[in-house]
């Protein structure tokens, strides 16, 4: 039974850990995983392509992630727009970056790219474009903030529960206290009752001694 005990005790702390790993993961890369752009509503923005002297893009294809097509370029065939809102909007300022003007609130998420190149091949990156105000201050920080402070409250709420397990768990194997103490107790409570009946029938074969002498 204790062994049965164990293994269901254990069980719920590795979901709890793998769920900490999965949440410091998720958070962690949403906030690291790209390039961040800043910049002004209604300005302008330069988005630039992670790639190196001597590679050349002959196909780029630009998406709100994850997969929301915005343009596809290609130096031979040009510009395709297929989100109208940014149309009128984007220019190319080379084969590795690009120019957004005019920039609308829609305008500040996550975009993928996937490139294209000569000679390495396909390429993938993402560019995040944040909105800051004219003193430099990005909104989105305090998000990261609120993420950093939920992280903390959800680290000290998983090993209040893994601590509360493992005191209830301990509890139940030793109902009686630490261990060792419970079963001496009990050793003497047993002791003493026989300790008194052996003393009664001490008296009573003595008196039993007696009468027979008198007689």
């Amino acid at each position: 039974m204790r062994i049965g005990q164990t293994k269901s005790f254990l069980l719920p702390e590795q979901h709890w850990i793998h769920l900490l790993i999965f949440v410091i993961t998720l958070i962690t890369g949403a906030l690291t995983d790209e390039d961040v752009i800043k910049a002004l509503l209604g300005g302008s923005a330069s988005f630039k392509f992670k790639v190196t002297t001597g590679m050349k893009v002959t196909l780029a294809v630009w998406k709100k992630c994850p997969d929301q097509k915005v343009f596809v370029f290609s130096p031979i065939h040009g510009l395709k727009i297929f989100d109208n809102n940014y149309a009128d909007r984007l220019s190319i300022k080379s084969n590795h970056s690009i120019l957004l003007d005019k920039l609308q609130e829609s305008d500040f998420v996550t975009y993928c790219y996937e490139l294209t190149t000569f000679p390495n091949g396909s390429l993938q990156g993402q560019n995040k474009l944040e909105k800051t105000t004219e003193n430099g201050d990005v909104p989105i920080m305090i998000i990261s903030v609120g993420c950093s402070i939920g992280l903390i409250v959800l680290c000290g709420i998983i090993a209040g529960v893994v601590c509360y397990k493992k005191r209830k768990s301990n509890t139940a194997l030793n109902p009686g206290g630490p261990p060792g103490s419970q079963p001496s107790v009990r050793l003497k409570n047993k002791k003493r009752p026989n300790r008194i009946r052996s003393q009664n029938e001490e008296d009573v074969e003595i008196e039993d001694f007696n009468y027979l002498n008198m007689n």
